[in-house]
């Protein structure tokens, strides 16, 4: 028996403990706790797969609305530069952007204009470019499995 002293009390309060465990109860709460998480860790890691591959499919589907083949959508920097080309950029500001990735806002900056630039092509307005350079996972498949149609590069007229 081992005593046991309390401070929550008023005067000091002493009470007895039983000096043996209740064997199984840490180990089954550590095991329930750990099983938790691992069920939890693969849910949300199936998950993040499904958006990924709809992401590509959505991306490869809106290349080929663009007449640009499909697998070239997969190529990490070349699907940068063709998006841009598809929105009427030119490809020099990506090499500057280059440039820019020390200070970390040049590619957010890019992302948006291209975002906006791609929509645009689509015959989207600005705000949905907006929305794309956000949640790019939501609005590429709306792009892609929509009905928009790409209408290549609108330029606008300086009077």
């Amino acid at each position: 028996m081992s005593y046991s002293y309390s401070t929550s009390g008023f005067p000091s309060t002493y009470y007895t403990t039983s000096s043996q465990a209740v064997s199984g109860a840490p180990a089954e709460g550590i095991a329930t706790v750990i099983a938790t998480l691992a069920g939890v860790s693969i849910v949300v890691w199936l998950i993040l797969v499904a958006i990924g591959i709809l992401q590509v499919v959505a991306r490869w589907k809106v290349f080929k609305k663009a007449n640009v083949p499909g697998y070239e959508s997969l190529i990490p920097v070349h699907s940068d530069i063709v998006e841009m080309q598809l929105g009427g950029i030119s490809t020099g500001w990506w090499f500057l952007n280059l440039l820019a990735v020390c200070c970390g806002i040049g590619p957010i900056i890019l992302h948006f204009w291209r975002s906006i630039a791609i929509s645009k092509a689509f015959g989207k307005g600005t705000g949905f470019g907006v929305l794309m350079g956000f949640f790019p996972y939501v609005c590429y498949p709306i792009l892609a499995f929509g009905s928009a149609q790409y209408v290549g590069v609108q330029k606008t007229e300086q009077q």
